[in-house]
């Protein structure tokens, strides 16, 4: 029946995003903490999804494509995501507890999972 040929075809259709996924050179840092591919979405907000992707407004992503003049802050350190959430005296009010380098995966999942933390 059709309805049995659209099942099939969409089974196929994820498993072959699967392995593109599992085998892409980029977006390695948000396969980490999603390595499943899914049609459903997160509907996160805009904001959420820069966090999640460390792609924004920060000088070290910024040089990366010679939009900006330094990869540093302003106080002198990386100005990355993790460097604002965090350190950075400019953003002090902001702060989350800084994870350790071997817990940084479970960090941006316990944010992004945990309103609190999103709403910062």
């Amino acid at each position: 029946p059709k309805s049995s040929l659209k099942r099939e075809l969409r089974e196929w259709a994820i498993q072959e995003w699967q392995k593109e996924w599992e085998n892409a050179a980029g977006g390695r840092s948000t396969y980490k903490m999603h390595p499943k591919v899914s049609h459903k979405t997160k509907d996160w907000p805009r904001e959420l999804t820069l966090f999640f992707t460390r792609h924004g407004p920060f000088p070290s992503y910024l040089r990366r494509f010679h939009l900006h003049h330094s990869k540093f802050c302003t106080c002198g350190l990386t100005g990355t995501l993790v460097h604002y959430a965090t350190v950075c005296p400019h953003t002090k009010e902001f702060h989350m507890t800084a994870p350790s380098s071997n817990n940084i995966i479970p960090w941006f999942r316990s944010v992004t999972n945990n309103k609190g933390s999103r709403e910062k």
